[in-house]
């Protein structure tokens, strides 16, 4: 493991243009499982909720909007800018706070009495670290 920090400090404009591209992998597979009814952790933070077919299909074409504006930021640092992935690190620090509240405040448990609060959080926590992921390439690569 301590070989693999000294290469992102090294390159972080590589590995962030990377991680950013592995973002948009993971929001269109977000996509293609509402898309498709694919409850699965992970690709579906809330998959033992009930849901109706048209929230599946607007949280899909959503997720479609998102995984394009990770390749937008892969394409941007790619060409030498940094502009467009702080709006993402906004955007995604925005989606955690917001499944944050939701896990509080949502009311889950009135929608399902065996709701997996704990995966709910785990999901929510894996997607903040790679939030905090793309914003410390950031703030590397923009020391550059």
């Amino acid at each position: 493991m301590s070989r693999f920090f000294p290469r992102v400090l090294d390159d972080p404009h590589t590995v962030l243009k990377w991680s950013l591209l592995a973002g948009a992998a993971y929001f269109l597979g977000v996509s293609a499982a509402h898309f498709f009814g694919c409850k699965v952790p992970f690709f579906y933070v809330y998959y033992d909720l009930p849901s109706t077919l048209y929230q599946d299909k607007i949280i899909s074409f959503a997720m479609l909007g998102w995984s394009l504006f990770y390749v937008a930021g892969y394409s941007s640092v790619k060409r030498g800018s940094l502009r467009s992935v702080r709006y993402i690190v906004m955007a995604g620090a925005g989606a955690i706070a917001g499944l944050g509240l939701l896990n509080v405040f949502g009311g889950l448990e009135t929608v399902s009495p065996e709701a997996n609060f704990r995966s709910y959080w785990i999901q929510t926590a894996v997607l903040a670290a790679f939030v905090a992921w793309i914003a410390a390439l950031y703030v590397l690569a923009k020391r550059e």
